[in-house]
């Protein structure tokens, strides 16, 4: 009898996700009830998401109202330690990451706290590790990601947080919108969880350490004042403060009920992707729902188009940095993770040529490597999927290699737990 894994169930229940993502239309799905965690992360967000004056602020997802968090500064001070010997290790990631708590102070993301507030107990004090992330994609740019997921004494934040409920659009869906129509527009929203703030209740549950790389003395101690990235709920509090910005902020004039329609079906989180029939109406729309959300405290940008006359009525500065010379071919960026040819008005497949072992690990490692949420390449990738199945079938371990072909041409194997 073979020993179940553990890491191998995770693997198959990932992989029974993936397979239930891509089978997306393929049949009727009913709106399930809400549970009761997502009842209750509604009231939460319904009852803590306010204006303030220049932003909204909403409360955390507490799973209960009782929140009561240990001392994890010892923890936290360990995990600074080890961030630093790394980023002392790597001159231009320590340089990028300085700048952007810099920027976090400036922009008033964050404040240091005083000895005066740090001598005061709040049970609900959570230091969060962090670390820098470099995204490929964007050379020189780095994303500080606190880990909500750090354990301590049993707990993390995120183990005491909920993760609400899905606000999104689909990705085919918002895909196919921004197909329907001649001319196709595209933005995201600069640093959207940092435009939504924490009510001051939960603020000490975001504190971390910093001290600018300077070992030689003890960390100051700061407190975010925006939702961070990393957090369980984060997702689900950006989503409903630009909801609401759609729906209370909006003026009573066609031009803003079409704006909020836009927000409400055309964001995938921070991605805005919309089609027009023509030019002067894409100008009208981008126009507002750029206002619109910036009633929220919001910002829009680099914005991208497949038509010039739209590129030459956004400001040089808010339009992609690619999109600078419109004298030149239109650029091919990212969007949702499928690659836009503006010049062309085509969407491309990124596909990377590797070897995989011939093992249903290495068969699904290539099969899920084609990100084609619309199925472009459906004709194609069908293989690798059909033989997919005839390896589940099988009951297969995950790294058996030895394969063979079928009378038919269909590969198959035996389990290294049969005889």
């Amino acid at each position: 009898m073979a020993r179940v894994d553990t890491r191998e169930e995770e693997l198959s229940s990932l992989v029974k996700e993936w397979w239930s993502t891509e089978s997306f239309g393929t049949k009727f799905s009913e709106n399930v009830a809400s549970s009761a965690e997502d009842r209750r992360a509604e009231k939460l967000l319904a009852e803590t998401t306010k204006w303030r004056g220049d932003r909204y602020e909403t409360g955390l997802l507490w799973r209960s109202d009782d929140v009561s968090m240990p001392d994890n500064y010892t923890a936290a001070l360990n995990r600074l330690e080890s961030t630093e010997k790394r980023l002392l290790r790597q001159p231009g990631t320590a340089a990028a990451c300085k700048d952007t708590f810099r920027q976090y102070l400036d922009k008033g993301y964050a404040r240091m706290l005083c000895p005066e507030e740090l001598e005061r107990a709040d049970k609900k004090r959570w230091f969060l590790p962090h670390h820098a992330v470099v995204n490929q994609n964007k050379p020189g740019k780095i994303r500080v990601v606190f880990d909500a997921a750090a354990s301590y004494r049993g707990t993390s934040l995120n183990s005491q947080l909920l993760t609400g409920p899905d606000f999104l659009q689909t990705i085919p869906g918002v895909l196919l919108r921004f197909r329907e129509q001649q001319v196709g527009v595209s933005a995201d929203i600069e640093q959207m969880y940092h435009q939504v703030a924490a009510v001051k209740d939960d603020q000490p549950a975001l504190s971390f350490l910093w001290r600018d790389l300077d070992n030689n003395r003890p960390p100051d101690v700061y407190q975010m004042d925006r939702i961070i990235f990393g957090a369980r709920c984060s997702p689900a509090s950006a989503s409903y403060a630009l909801r609401k910005t759609a729906n209370d902020k909006a003026a009573d004039t066609d031009s803003d009920r079409a704006a909020t329609e836009a927000v409400l079906c055309n964001f995938y989180m921070d991605d805005f992707l919309s089609s027009e029939p023509n030019s002067d109406s894409a100008i009208t729309s981008l126009t507002a729902v750029t206002a619109l959300v910036s009633r929220g405290g919001f910002r829009l940008t680099k914005w991208l188009s497949n038509s010039r006359d739209v590129l030459a009525a956004v400001p040089e500065s808010e339009r992609t940095p690619s999109a600078a010379d419109l004298t030149v071919q239109l650029p091919t960026e990212r969007v949702l993770g499928l690659l836009w040819d503006a010049e062309t008005d085509l969407l491309r497949l990124h596909v990377h040529h590797r070897t995989v072992p011939p093992t249903k690990r290495g068969i699904l490692q290539m099969a899920a490597s084609i990100y084609d949420p619309l199925g472009f390449a459906s004709p194609f990738t069908i293989v690798a999927r059909i033989v997919m199945q005839k390896l589940w079938a099988l009951k297969l371990d995950w790294d058996y290699t030895a394969l063979k072909k079928s009378k038919n041409g269909a590969v198959l194997a035996r389990s290294r737990w049969q005889s």
